[in-house]
């Protein structure tokens, strides 16, 4: 494992500067104290529909494939993580999953489905990110 240089400036500059050796990123980013940090959450009935959330819009794309535009967009890619939820039915398989496979500032892409097959299934989710 690598050492990590952590650099302390000016006390009155809240920006904090973490950087790693050149060869391991290929652009460094700095991140400001003045930055909010915000969450998007959302919860998905299987036909696209809106159940809970704030923050986005969820369009129906195709079986098993929904867009989700962060209304306002995010200043940096967030991390995104979700699970399947709300199937009412207590022998649902660890199988069935959304993952996200596109993920942007403006939107993230949910797919969601059985084994290798994508289906339409109710889905929850956390955004987290810089606004």
């Amino acid at each position: 494992m690598m050492d990590r240089d952590c650099k302390v400036g000016d006390p009155d500059d809240k920006t904090i500067k973490i950087f790693a050796p050149k060869s391991e990123i290929s652009n460094q980013t700095e991140t400001k104290m003045t930055d909010s940090v915000a969450q998007v959450w959302g919860v998905i009935n299987a036909d696209g529909t809106k159940l809970s959330g704030n923050g986005f819009v969820v369009i129906l794309q195709s079986p098993g494939q929904y867009e989700i535009v962060f209304e306002p967009p995010f200043k940096v890619v967030p991390a995104i993580v979700g699970s399947t939820t709300n199937s009412k039915n207590t022998s649902e398989y660890p199988s069935n999953n959304v993952v996200f496979p596109l993920v942007s500032e403006a939107m993230a892409t949910a797919c969601t489905g059985f084994y290798t097959s994508k289906a339409n299934l109710a889905f929850s989710f956390i955004a987290t990110g810089v606004r």
